[in-house]
């Protein structure tokens, strides 16, 4: 049995059975220090063709923290990724697949990849978004070419 206490009254509760991501021991959200996340993303810009395919973003987080990553684009219906969110500890890498489908549309795109630091408790990539995006966080883009060719 794990024990939670708030110190702010003194009550006790059985914290085995609940899941606790984001809050300390006091329930008080855990806040980060406001600095800048260090991610190295290679390629800087995705070329297709009008014929679809897939490319791969190489992801590197150089800072010290844990982040979580949530990967986006201008236009659903024309690119994916697999995976949405992911997390990368420090100093590691992480592969993200970029997949455009076969459209005639030449409309200038790009990829947004959101970054928040998060604590070693989560379990779950997605939940972070939901409560820290508003107020932690970077926005990282990548810019996307379309050739002509087929």
């Amino acid at each position: 049995m794990y024990l939670c206490v708030n110190f702010r009254t003194n009550s006790k509760t059985d914290c085995s059975t609940e899941r606790i991501v984001g809050f300390n021991y006091v329930n008080e959200p855990i806040k980060f220090k406001s600095r800048p996340i260090k991610l190295s993303l290679y390629p800087e810009q995705l070329k297709y063709t009008k014929g679809g395919g897939f490319r791969i973003i190489e992801i590197t987080n150089l800072g010290e923290q844990r982040i979580a990553i949530k990967v986006k684009s201008t236009n659903k219906k024309l690119f994916y990724a697999k995976p949405v969110f992911a997390f990368i500890t420090s100093k590691s890498t992480t592969f993200i697949h970029i997949y455009r489908t076969n459209s005639e549309s030449d409309c200038p795109e790009k990829i947004v990849i959101h970054a928040v630091e998060v604590s070693h408790l989560e379990t779950d990539p997605a939940n972070s978004f939901n409560s820290l995006l508003g107020e932690f966080g970077e926005q990282f883009n990548i810019e996307i070419e379309i050739n002509d060719k087929n």
